[in-house]
């Protein structure tokens, strides 16, 4: 497992540095790895999360992922299916 955290942050700074567009934020889909504690490395290390479900979000929520790096694809099934309750 060790390995694979260290593959994700090598290919996560190589990207990086192979975009000379700009600033870009990486941000790997949650349906990827919904552990919490995987989820939680990636944050630390500045990542956001690309969520297609109200459980990914939870993931990453969970996780301590920044909201305003979390990115909702796909097509939801019913309105507002992110909305928090009031």
């Amino acid at each position: 497992m060790i390995e694979k955290y260290f593959d994700c942050l090598s290919n996560r700074d190589a990207f990086e540095q192979g975009w000379t567009a700009g600033p870009v934020k990486v941000m790997p889909a949650v349906k990827a790895s919904w552990s919490l504690a995987i989820q939680r490395v990636l944050a630390d290390e500045g990542c956001g999360a690309d969520i297609y479900s109200a459980g990914e979000l939870d993931v990453a929520l969970r996780a301590g992922v920044d909201p305003t790096f979390i990115s909702a694809n796909g097509v939801p099934q019913r309105p507002h299916p992110y909305r928090a309750n009031d």
